[in-house]
């Protein structure tokens, strides 16, 4: 018998073809969540297909099915396209945000496989200055969120895949408005069908957990004083918010410290009304929806490393570095911080230079603070060539600031050992080895020797012998565990995938039923000491 017209036009070759493709369909479904690939749309899985069935997102709004979630956020975001220049605006990632709609897009369409929810929407500034910037933030939001941004040797536009990213979800960042808050909470409410969870810095979470504009209706408390209180009647509807407040994440680098413990810029008496030793949180749920670098007691750690750009280059052998130990300061005051040290370094530059090691700076020269003579003045550098000259020098010394900085991390991945000081006996609190009280970065102190090597402060022959130690050491290249990207990547997939509605519900149903507020006290010391301004409150017409 003779092969069908058909199959005689097709030949062995193509229906091959067409058995291999078959074929590789029946093995990704199972793998992608692809459950109806060939009727056009990927849909990813946990979504409930059959409520979107009949949808064409070409024909109007009003034919979409009332139940159709990916129909709701399709409209929404063609409306906050559309909105562009009037209710929000790209700051300097414009690309990285472009780059970000796309994809929301094409999740909403069932082209890839996303969660039900894709979007984390981030307005911090520090995740504009990836690349170039070597504060604290941007290095650790960097391998987090930074989805898109500039690595060293690679294009502005290159792709670059981040933690929140691999875990299946989108991150939009958006330059937020310093001097009005309330505008950075519009894309709140035109993507509220899309957002799984709002980034912040940590005192603007703050302020849009008390404020109608930002936060739903049951999750927010009026001010108990009237001076604070907004005036709901200024609020038109279209401002109203929409955020559930467990959707809120304040996101900080020093964490909600008690007032023993306080970091940089911080003091929870003055800001917050907080007593020696009371716990508290910018956030009304608790400090579990901040999110910090260390492992703070309390907070939801996403660990700051420095593992991937570490790795972009090859470790300088012990025999081909510099006999010379590099200054941990970012600027010239850093010199003078600790008295003990002021009028000392003449002496430990001697003595260092008699001992065959060079004293090397990067720091910048700011309120006419010279840096000591006798030290090899760099000038400031990019963050590339930071990098590489840690990985050329033998050991890098800290002077006391700053505090809890990633460059130490940054020497021992380069195989450079690190010497830090120490001025007080730790307390036997959680909190102990993140407080500037005690030592610079206890938590690297703590690794010991041969990667960190300790000395007094206020013995400046300890000092000299300590960096002499350690030049004289060579080490491999080390990385603490929590710290290295697959850390990264599985503590942010807990996080993401940790039930926080749940978590709300306990919370308010322990509160009597009602969702917890920011306290009196705290919202007259926030508007007291102008972290709070009476001006961001909804009064009259609002802009």
């Amino acid at each position: 018998m003779s092969a069908p017209p058909l199959f005689r036009a097709l030949g062995r070759r193509t229906l091959a073809l067409v058995f291999v493709w078959v074929f590789g369909l029946v093995l990704l479904v199972p793998l992608f969540g692809v459950t109806n690939p060939v009727a056009g749309w990927a849909v990813p899985t946990g979504w409930a297909s059959d409520a979107c069935a009949g949808w064409d997102p070409h024909a109007a709004p009003e034919l979409d099915p009332p139940q159709c979630l990916r129909a709701r956020q399709f409209r929404q975001l063609q409306a906050f396209r559309a909105a562009e220049g009037t209710e929000w605006q790209l700051g300097n990632g414009d690309m990285r945000a472009r780059s970000a709609l796309d994809r929301l897009e094409r999740c909403v369409l069932g082209l890839i496989a996303c969660p039900e929810r894709p979007l984390v929407l981030g307005d911090m500034w520090y995740i504009f200055v990836k690349g170039h910037s070597e504060s604290g933030e941007a290095v650790w939001l960097g391998d987090v969120v930074c989805a898109g941004s500039r690595l060293a040797g690679t294009r502005a536009d290159t792709p670059q895949q981040d933690a929140v990213e691999e875990n299946g979800y989108v991150f939009l960042a958006l330059m937020p408005d310093l001097r009005r808050a309330y505008k950075n909470w519009a894309p709140t409410r035109l993507l509220s069908e899309l957002i799984y969870q709002y980034w912040t810095d940590a005192d603007q979470s703050f302020n849009c957990l008390s404020d109608p504009r930002c936060v739903r209706a049951e999750d927010y408390t009026p001010a108990t004083n009237a001076s604070y209180r907004h005036d709901l009647g200024a609020v038109p509807p279209s401002q109203l918010g929409q955020l559930p407040s467990w959707r809120v994440i304040g996101v900080s680098f020093w964490g909600s410290r008690p007032f023993s413990f306080d970091g940089a810029g911080q003091n929870a008496q003055y800001l917050w009304g907080k007593a020696e030793g009371e716990e508290w949180a910018w956030h009304t749920l608790g400090a579990k929806w901040q999110i910090v670098p260390y492992d703070y007691p309390g907070h939801s750690y996403l660990p700051l490393s420095i593992e991937q750009r570490c790795l972009q280059a090859p470790v300088v052998p012990y025999t081909e570095r510099k006999d010379a130990v590099l200054i941990l300061a970012k600027e010239s005051p850093y010199f003078y911080h600790k008295d003990y040290l002021t009028s000392a370094w003449p002496r430990i530059v001697a003595d260092l230079n008699d001992a065959g090691v060079e004293v090397w700076s990067t720091a910048k020269i700011v309120n006419d603070k010279p840096i000591p003579a006798g030290i090899k003045q760099l000038g400031q550098l990019s963050a590339a060539e930071y990098a590489r000259t840690v990985g050329s020098v033998k050991a890098m010394l800290g002077v006391g600031l700053p505090e809890i900085s990633p460059s130490p991390f940054v020497a021992m991945c380069k195989a450079t050992p690190v010497v830090m000081p120490y001025w007080d006996t730790p307390s036997e609190s959680a909190w102990a080895p993140f407080a500037s009280r005690y030592a610079q970065h206890g938590i690297v102190r703590a690794l010991g020797e041969p990667y960190a090597y300790s000395y007094d402060i206020r013995n400046t022959t300890e000092l000299v012998a300590r960096v002499i130690d350690a030049v004289g050491t060579e080490i491999q290249p080390f990385v603490p565990q929590d710290m290295t990207m697959a850390a990264v990547r599985e503590r942010t997939r807990a996080f993401l995938r940790t039930d926080w509605e749940g978590l709300y519900d306990d919370i308010v149903a322990n509160n009597g039923g009602r969702p917890p507020a920011h306290d009196d006290t705290m919202m007259e010391r926030c508007f007291a000491s102008g972290k709070c301004r009476p001006e961001l409150l909804a009064q009259g017409a609002v802009e």
